[in-house]
């Protein structure tokens, strides 16, 4: 198995960087101008950013699998190493009975020591090649599931979108309070609070680039993006 961390695979939902996202976050989009309604292009971006989280919880799981079984290899080699050198200088003439009891002692502790190694290196092995062709499963099925969910949204959104994701900030879609991204918790202006809260515009937060949308509270209290 490789021993190197696996690329992220999950921010491409355009398939290309776009430099300029940020100067178009503020694009106005109508209802429908890109085949979806505003509420239909959130609920899609909210689907999409739950579908890339997920992939790139697995993915960190899968790196810091390698990065354990790439050190279990090398502690490995390093008791290997040990036993050799010791067994080296027990067989070597004019050891007292004393210092050979300790060689030999030291050795079965060390092989002992490298045998439970070996066991738990095999098991994480195992479950990071599990883990890898998985990972491959879900990244084609990802690769669908993105395909449908984006479908008719405007390309300047997919652009915001690939900015967020590439930002690496969970999630890549987050709610205004009152002026506040609840992602970073920084309040944004209130011009671009306002266009948020108009429902005509998609717009990023400055300081974390995830997307933002406003919470419309109901008549029961429950919270519900605003249409």
């Amino acid at each position: 198995m490789s021993e190197h961390a696996p690329q992220t695979q999950h921010g491409t939902a355009t398939g290309r960087s776009d430099s300029g996202a940020q100067n178009r976050v503020n694009r106005p989009n109508p209802a429908g101008a890109g085949g979806l309604s505003k509420h239909e292009e959130l609920q899609a971006l909210l689907k999409l950013s739950d579908l890339d989280s997920q992939l790139h919880g697995e993915e960190l799981k899968l790196e810091r699998l390698v990065v354990l079984v790439a050190d279990q290899r090398a502690s490995l080699e390093d008791l290997r190493q040990s036993v050799r050198a010791d067994r080296e200088r027990l067989e070597r003439p004019g050891n007292s009975s004393s210092e050979a009891e300790l060689l030999r002692h030291r050795i079965a502790g060390t092989d002992a020591s490298r045998a439970d190694l070996a066991g738990e290196f095999g098991q994480k092995e195992a479950e990071a090649l599990a883990l890898s062709e998985m990972l491959q499963r879900r990244h084609a099925e990802g690769d669908a599931q993105r395909k449908a969910l984006t479908r008719g949204m405007p390309p300047e959104v997919l652009a915001l979108y690939d900015l967020a994701v590439r930002s690496g900030r969970q999630p890549f879609v987050a709610k205004m309070v009152s002026g506040i991204c609840s992602g970073c918790y920084l309040r944004v202006a209130t011009n671009l609070a306002q266009r948020v809260r108009s429902g005509r515009h998609v717009s990023a937060c400055p300081h974390c680039h995830r997307l933002l949308y406003e919470v419309a509270v109901t008549g029961d209290g429950q919270g519900q993006p605003r249409k």
